[in-house]
């Protein structure tokens, strides 16, 4: 436990702290399920399925993977 929360850790350095602002997590992130930001929300996106415009008024393309 913290002042403010709750700190997870391992030896490696990687860490889980919830807190009053939220979830900070420290080290790598491996996610075999979906992210999506804004879950439950009119405006949600999903981390593999969002697109962006190729130009300002162009068509929209899925994101390159590794960039």
């Amino acid at each position: 436990f913290t002042a403010t929360g709750v700190r997870v850790f391992d030896k490696n350095g990687h860490s889980v702290e919830l807190g009053p602002d939220g979830t900070t997590i420290t080290g790598p992130l491996f996610v075999t399920g979906p992210v999506i930001a804004g879950y439950g929300t009119s405006d949600a996106v999903n981390l593999q399925t969002h697109v962006h415009p190729t130009t300002p008024d162009g068509p929209s393309t899925p994101p390159t993977p590794g960039s």
